[in-house]
């Protein structure tokens, strides 16, 4: 742009336009190196070492494009590991088991003991043997006055049973809730991929074009800088696109209660 500026060619409107993208093109590097070194800050706290041990975690290779789509299978029986599903099953089963127990206490209880003892209060009769008494039969407990009270206990056990298996149904609604939320995006995914590669298409193409009639001297360097920036902005477009695949993979795992691996078809 400097030579044709030069030889008049072009303007220096045309040379600024040009020089605008090269700052802003380090500003947006800046960023993401802050963002790389807040990772890199995060992973280290988590693996419980010091900050500086962020510096030492080598930079990732990009993997192949993930292919767009939906999991072919996904198995419903997963939801049961997820770990708010399996706490809240065990509260169910624990209250379960104190309506048992509420109704146990209902029933007369019979313990059959042998009891042994000292008959005599007096100090000077303690070595005597006829002192010593000795008895073996059933100590038996009858819930004969307390029917109010052991009713009231079954009513409460009751109630934290219902209570329990409401908060476990809500919990697994929520859970099909997520995952439904996590495939709708997926499937929503995959068209907005497939309309973001035809319009990066059209971008490069127009930039060809563009570029071509600048070297034949019909058209000037705005319009080249014009179109490569909508070719830019497509391909960061392409990008976010494909990590917010692998994002929503992550979430369809979470959601299905972790270590779930399908096939995309």
């Amino acid at each position: 742009v400097r030579q044709r500026v030069a030889a008049q060619l072009d303007s220096k409107a045309e040379l600024r336009q040009a020089e605008i993208g090269v700052p802003s093109a380090r500003g947006e590097i800046a960023a993401l190196d802050e963002a790389l070194a807040l990772t890199r800050g995060q992973l280290a706290a988590l693996s419980g070492q010091g900050q500086d041990a962020g510096a030492t975690i080598a930079r990732p290779h990009l993997a192949p494009a993930r292919p767009p789509g939906l999991p072919a299978d996904i198995p419903a029986a997963l939801l049961g590991r997820r770990p708010e599903l399996v706490a809240l099953r065990w509260q169910v089963e624990a209250a379960s088991g104190d309506i048992d127990v509420a109704k146990a206490q209902f029933y007369p209880t019979v313990n059959l003991t042998v009891s042994g003892g000292l008959a005599s209060l007096g100090f000077d009769r303690l070595v005597q043997g006829g002192s010593r008494t000795f008895a073996a039969g059933p100590l038996v407990t009858l819930p004969l006055l307390d029917g109010g009270r052991l009713r009231s206990n079954l009513a409460a056990r009751n109630a934290d049973y219902d209570l329990a298996v409401a908060q476990y149904n809500g919990a697994v609604l929520e859970a099909l809730r997520d995952v439904s939320a996590q495939l709708t995006s997926l499937r929503w995914l995959g068209e907005r991929r497939r309309e973001q590669d035809a319009a990066l298409i059209a971008a490069e193409e127009a930039y060809a074009l563009a570029e071509q009639r600048y070297r034949a001297g019909l058209g000037n360097f705005v319009q080249v800088l014009i179109a490569e920036t909508q070719v830019v902005a497509q391909r960061r477009g392409q990008a976010e696109l494909a990590a917010r695949a692998y994002t929503l993979d992550v979430h369809l795992v979470r959601a299905l209660g972790g270590g779930f691996q399908a096939a995309i078809h």
